[in-house]
């Protein structure tokens, strides 16, 4: 194959070479981004949770009436998953772990608002979470029966009891 007529038509059509050369240099910057976002996505999927992920399942309860009772649904769908054979726990939860959906919040140890927050996932969970979810206490203890309150959504609740991760914890 002749290169030398290739060389001289692109001496002569400068625009169309400077064209195909950007063009080429745009397609590589969308798949050394796409290579990147894909690589960053398998690292974060691959990292442990700390979940008992092969042996959870979660579910959403909505009711579309304007009368609709939660706790009593919630007590319902209770007693029956309950007597479903080979379900060993269950949990009340207003999001799941790793759903990519749910509320975050920052935290201090101090109320100084002059300094940064930590941002961490909130989880509004009963008693049996840690149990369901197969995570461990590691220090402290875990929620009793006793510290489950009904949450509203106008509710700021403050001073109450909190289980934090151990990530969470080491950052503070």
């Amino acid at each position: 194959m002749e290169i030398g007529p290739i060389f001289r038509a692109m001496l002569r059509n400068k625009l169309g070479v400077c064209l195909i050369a950007l063009q080429i240099a745009f397609t590589m910057t969308v798949v050394v981004n796409a290579i990147y976002i894909i690589n960053e996505r398998s690292r974060l999927m691959a990292r442990p949770s700390g979940l008992d992920e092969a042996n959870l399942f979660f579910f959403r309860s909505a009711g579309f009436q304007d009368a609709f009772d939660e706790e009593s649904a919630i007590v319902e769908d209770r007693a029956l998953l309950e007597s479903v054979p080979g379900i060993l726990s269950m949990s009340v939860v207003n999001s799941v772990p790793l759903s990519g959906s749910g509320s975050s919040t920052g935290v201090r140890l101090v109320p100084d608002t002059t300094r940064p927050s930590t941002g961490t996932a909130l989880y509004r969970v009963d008693h049996r979470a840690v149990d369901t979810m197969g995570l461990e206490v590691i220090a402290g203890e875990n929620f009793t029966e006793a510290d489950v309150l009904t949450f509203q959504p106008q509710d700021r609740w403050t001073g109450v009891k909190t289980v934090i991760s151990e990530a969470l914890a080491t950052e503070l």
